[in-house]
């Protein structure tokens, strides 16, 4: 998405390129990602999801950034496309439907400033969180996806600390496999 001034705003999701590389990732950094979860047991798809969820993640937190009166516009777009976007990730399991419901709420403020389509959209987004997670009213299924939210947000930032590694020098498949196995452990001592 390219704003009016031809800067591009919305976290739209980069195009995935012919080797199923999403093109915001270095090819070595890809490589290193695909080999570390496929010891690991997952897919490319897997490292794919992993890849948008910390995306997202990122745009969520900068969007609570932009407080300037300037930036409503950027906001409210950035907005959009991630409330666009947030029904898949609550799909995906990467947030808790209580998160999901929050985020939600908070991006639909950011859209709609007339209080009755703000209402509105509220109930709409209500309605279609049961359908997303159809188990809502199970507390054994949700606390299950809730576990399994709280194993992928770890990898999340396992992933998100070791691609933000200035150095490409430590940015090794080692390191990364240190990291997840750490996401592991932390996820096993919270988890019983």
């Amino acid at each position: 998405g390219v704003g009016e001034e031809g800067q591009a705003v919305t976290p739209a999701a980069p195009s995935v390129l012919g080797d199923g590389r999403p093109a915001d990732i270095s090819e070595t950094d890809w490589a290193t990602l695909l080999s570390v979860l496929a010891k690991m047991g997952k897919t490319p798809e897997d490292a794919i999801k992993l890849v948008e969820q910390v995306r997202f993640q990122r745009s969520f937190e900068k969007l609570q950034t932009l407080d300037n009166p300037e930036d409503a516009a950027v906001r409210r777009r950035m907005a959009q496309t991630l409330m666009s976007e947030l029904p898949d990730r609550l799909k995906d399991g990467e947030f808790t439907l209580m998160e999901a419901t929050f985020m939600g709420a908070s991006l639909i403020a950011e859209t709609e400033s007339e209080d009755s389509q703000r209402n509105a959209a509220l109930v709409q987004w209500q309605m279609q969180l049961a359908k997303l997670v159809p188990d809502f009213e199970n507390d054994v299924a949700i606390a299950k996806l809730s576990q399994e939210t709280q194993m992928k947000r770890l990898q999340a930032s396992a992933y998100a600390e070791w691609v933000s590694e200035p150095n490409p020098a430590l940015r090794t498949a080692a390191r990364l496999e240190q990291l997840m196995e750490q996401a592991r452990r932390d996820f096993n001592s919270g988890a019983q």
